[in-house]
């Protein structure tokens, strides 16, 4: 009995599944402390916080303007949707998700209809 009063918060938070994705655009970024390397740590720590399991990652280091373009992107999109687990999306910045506004607003509202939720981990949670 002793042991279940003394678990940490975090112990007895249930375990969650994510998808998480780091974005570069150009090499601008790299020097502003969001390089892959930097995003993707700044993405474990948040997960390991909140007791997230990430299944699966991806890592897009170009500029198309369009995300239906991008292959990795697109596959990642419909893995968060389709695989049950998955009730997270994770990128460091939602700006970091896709680069216009037009199609951050689109797949965002995909990912809601699959019941998975975008979180910048590096921005307020309004939502809590």
């Amino acid at each position: 009995m002793s042991d279940i009063i003394n678990m940490s918060e975090k112990q007895i938070k249930a375990v969650t599944y994510a998808v998480a994705q780091c974005r570069v655009s150009d090499e601008c970024p790299k020097q502003k402390n969001v390089s892959l390397p930097a995003q993707k740590s700044r993405i474990e720590k948040y997960a390991s916080d909140n007791n997230i399991v990430i299944l699966k990652w991806g890592f897009i280091d170009h500029s198309d303007y369009r995300v239906e373009k991008d292959k990795g992107f697109v596959n990642l999109l419909i893995y968060a949707i389709n695989e049950p687990k998955v009730t997270h999306y994770l990128v460091d910045e939602k700006d970091r998700f896709a680069r216009n506004r037009y199609d951050r607003v689109v797949c965002e509202e995909k990912l809601r209809l699959g019941n998975v939720r975008l979180i910048g981990v590096s921005e307020p949670d309004y939502y809590a």
